[in-house]
């Protein structure tokens, strides 16, 4: 069968850091105790609990169908001093991070809308995911690929000769039925210093969505968004802000929230990540990124 894949690249995680550039919204939200709420008319704020934060806030808006949890507002970091929660400018730092399910639908676009009532200005992003979902599975050649002889891998920037080594970047990891205990392969890679904390440098991750779906996270809008396909295998890159801002400065881009419905832009950033982590080299075989997941 051969591999083509013409979806887009999806946004599955997404966190955005801002400054306070009208201040009268975030004063109000500050006096606001748990379960008490700022009506912004079009959209609602509530009070909630947060771990990381002091100040975490539940967006709630009516989408024209239903009333939604869009995503959440959060400042004032938990044990963070007065420089970690201000920007260089002296204004002050909030982040955004939309729901999951925001992701798959249009109500993503009522970010710019959000933001710019909230007097909040965009800094950076702090952190994103971005996928590409195939109707074929991945994991099986990527891990046939590294355990060819004749295939060269290249892991984070790094031409692996001795395939002796412990790799604890690159592991895999099955699942199934008692019966069929490798049904699912699951493999990930991660740069070095992200095997502790992925918070720390970029991670690759590709996996069978629909048993992920069906099993565990029960997520049927994402399936709902591709039509309710019975196949669907995901290839995953989680970022960091400074893998994503390296990435802007290098490409010459305008760092605007813009490059998020760029899907160009998308897809260039995920291809070029993917290579940065983990690549391949043959001199009979196919073993671009491209190829693996059907863009050539």
């Amino acid at each position: 069968m051969k591999r083509v894949c013409n979806r887009p690249i999806q946004i599955d995680a997404l966190t955005i850091c801002y400054e306070v550039v009208h201040p009268y919204y975030y004063e109000q939200l500050s006096t606001l105790d748990f379960g008490e709420c700022l009506d912004m008319d079009e959209f609602r704020l509530y009070r909630t609990e947060g771990r990381y934060f002091d100040n975490v806030y539940a967006i709630r808006l009516w989408n024209g169908t239903q009333d939604i949890e869009w995503g959440y507002l959060k400042f004032n970091l938990a044990r963070g001093d007065e420089q970690s929660n201000t920007h260089t400018s002296g204004n002050r730092k909030v982040w955004m991070s939309l729901n999951n399910e925001t992701l798959y639908s249009n109500d993503f676009h009522c970010l710019t809308y959000i933001e710019q009532r909230l007097g909040l200005v965009f800094h950076n992003i702090t952190s994103l995911d971005l996928c590409l979902d195939t109707s074929f599975s991945v994991s099986p050649l990527i891990k046939a690929y590294a355990h060819n002889k004749n295939v060269t891998t290249i892991l984070n920037g790094k031409r692996i000769t001795d395939r002796d080594e412990d790799r604890p970047e690159l592991t895999y990891t099955t699942s199934g039925s008692l019966n069929k205990q490798g049904k699912y392969l699951t493999v990930n890679i991660k740069q070095r210093n992200a095997i502790k904390d992925k918070s720390k440098g970029i991670t690759v991750l590709t996996y069978d969505k629909a048993a992920e779906i069906s099993n565990a996270s029960d997520k049927q809008y994402i399936l709902q968004h591709y039509a309710n396909p019975k196949r669907l295998f995901r290839t995953e890159v989680h970022l960091n802000s400074e893998d994503i801002k390296s990435y802007v400065e290098n490409r010459g881009i305008n760092y605007t929230p813009l490059i998020l419905i760029d899907e160009a832009t998308l897809e260039d950033m995920f291809f070029h990540f993917l290579g940065s982590v983990i690549r391949f080299q043959s001199r009979t075989l196919d073993t671009s990124w491209g190829h693996i997941l059907g863009r050539s």
